[in-house]
């Protein structure tokens, strides 16, 4: 998902080495990295646009930034709140601050953290997204349509992005979408529909899904 020219570019400092010793010797023993510090100096040099910090996005940011991510682009808009505390990295003395603020006093010093507050796309956001290398929505927002939009603005301007959600009982991860040579997020709905056993419920709960918009807002196109 890294560009592979920025691996040749980039050295790493001992305290590098050291901070990620057993990740390192990991990767070391597949064969795929004859170069044994090759997956961390990737990690090094590259970043991350994650849109949403709640209890998934920030437990996403730190796992990211305890691995070695060198750069993490961030948007969200809320504050703290209890489900954020209970199911998050946050603690007690996060409550009613800004995510992006409380996430920065979580994550470690050598952590590049660029943080905008907002949730829909404004000029700051845009550049997040054109800046990093992997986009990862972890948004609260569950309208199909917010990640629809965001599925075409990725792959307009090329970016290979990552979906997560959280509903009721049960959580998601991807698909992973890789412009023009994977299929997009809107692919992926339309194969699971043509494969759903009752697909009147599946429609009405996917409606029910979309009616969120309203409360939450869109992308824009």
């Amino acid at each position: 998902l890294f560009d592979d020219d920025k691996v040749n570019h980039f050295s790493l400092s001992e305290n590098d080495i050291n901070a990620n010793a057993v990740k390192t010797l990991y990767f070391a023993s597949i064969g795929k990295y004859a170069k044994m510090y090759e997956p961390t100096k990737r990690l090094k040099n590259s970043s991350v646009f994650l849109i949403g910090l709640g209890a998934v996005g920030s437990r996403v940011a730190s796992s990211l930034a305890l691995n070695g991510l060198g750069k993490l682009f961030a948007s969200d808009s809320k504050e703290v709140g209890p489900a954020d505390i209970e199911l998050g990295p946050y603690t007690n003395h996060n409550a009613g601050t800004q995510r992006g603020e409380a996430l920065r006093s979580i994550l470690p010093d050598k952590t590049e953290l660029h943080w905008v507050k907002a949730d829909l796309p404004n000029k700051q956001f845009l550049n997040c997204l054109n800046l990093a290398d992997l986009v990862i929505c972890c948004s609260e927002n569950r309208s199909l349509l917010y990640r629809s939009s965001l599925n075409r603005m990725c792959v307009t301007q090329g970016k290979t992005w990552l979906n997560t959600a959280v509903y009721e009982d049960y959580g998601e991860v991807g698909p992973t979408v890789i412009p023009y040579m994977s299929p997009c997020f809107d692919c992926y709905f339309l194969r699971i529909n043509s494969n759903i056993d009752d697909i009147e419920l599946h429609t009405a709960y996917q409606e029910q899904l979309m009616s969120d918009e309203k409360q939450l807002g869109l992308l824009s196109p």
